[in-house]
């Protein structure tokens, strides 16, 4: 009897079980061929609507890529853990970005820092790059990521606590151990007179060295937390090799430049360091010989003093390289 009794209650639940199976594939055709006959009246809505799901899907699936590639990105890693700064790709080795494009996104950077309270930089996230900015810091023998962390922000407080040089002394002092040392040439190129610009030196601007190593490394936007240009060498401390200023004497000439000219360090690569400024200088020559006392290099690329103040009379970018 409890046998019998069994089978009539699964025989029951079987036959309820096939009815609503039955039901909700009427329910779907029944939908479908809403669908269908919807579609039927408003065909262009319907293409609209498959193009636009179409669109949304593509956009989510491209930005979730970017997404995965921009977090998984080593040289962002890397330069956020040196600086502990937020770092952002400008444009990838042999991207061939223009001077004119990495302009028009300095500016907006510059413009976002003003309001939330950051100088914007551009680095090169070269290997040397990062590994004298290890080395200036004494951070090369941090075994861990913590170490380096902790050693890269003790170095940076402790920079951004001192009392900065004064820069101006240090060009004069400079300068005046370049005329001892040079002195068999100094006058000549003291009172030499500028050579004649052509069209290619009319065109060159102050990404000329940052746009040439993009065919070998990423650009990146590192947004220092500060409202002082100057400053931007605690967390970016380049430098101190060759003839090349520490970061310390960087931030010292940056100092002064800026309060003399308005000129900020926009662009940081492995040899080179460009700044920008509000409007061109109004003694060219004058400026010339601090730029000598900051970079001797300069004499590589011109001939006297005259010729460096030409190549800047009408410019607001400097452009430093180190050999």
């Amino acid at each position: 009897m409890r046998i019998l009794l069994f089978l009539v209650v699964v025989l029951l639940i079987l036959v309820f079980r096939k009815k609503n199976q039955s039901g909700s594939k009427d329910v779907a055709y029944k939908t479908d061929e809403s669908l269908k006959q919807a579609n039927a009246e408003n065909p262009d809505q319907t293409s609209e609507d498959s193009e636009l799901l179409a669109d949304c899907e593509s956009v989510e699936n491209e930005s979730l890529k970017q997404t995965n590639v921009e977090d998984s990105d080593p040289s962002i890693e890397t330069l956020t853990l040196l600086t502990g700064c937020e770092c952002v790709k400008i444009a990838k080795r042999k991207s061939n970005i223009s001077r004119q494009e990495l302009l028009d996104k300095y500016y907006f950077y510059l413009e976002q820092g003003k309001r939330e309270g950051f100088t914007p930089v551009f680095i090169n996230d070269n290997e040397d790059v990062i590994e004298i900015m290890k080395f200036n810091a004494k951070a090369s023998s941090a075994k861990t990521e913590d170490e380096l962390r902790t050693t890269m922000e003790n170095y940076r407080n402790k920079l951004l606590s001192s009392d900065v040089a004064d820069g101006r002394a240090f060009l004069e002092d400079q300068l005046e151990n370049d005329i001892k040392k040079y002195s068999h040439k100094w006058d000549a190129f003291m009172n030499g007179q500028a050579a004649e610009r052509n069209e290619e030196d009319d065109e060159k601007e102050v990404y000329d060295c940052l746009s040439l190593n993009n065919s070998f490394d990423n650009i990146v936007m590192v947004k220092v937390p500060v409202t002082e240009p100057w400053k931007i060498w605690a967390y970016i401390p380049y430098g101190n090799w060759n003839a090349c200023p520490t970061p310390e004497e960087h931030m010292a000439v940056s100092k002064y430049w800026y309060e003399t000219y308005g000129a900020i360090p926009v662009a940081i690569s492995f040899a080179c360091v460009d700044y920008l400024l509000p409007r061109p200088v109004d003694d060219p020559k004058k400026t010339a010989i601090e730029m000598y006392a900051y970079c001797g290099d300069l004499e590589q690329g011109y001939d006297n003093f005259a010729s460096i103040g030409e190549s800047i009379k009408d410019r607001r970018t400097w452009n430093f390289w180190w050999d």
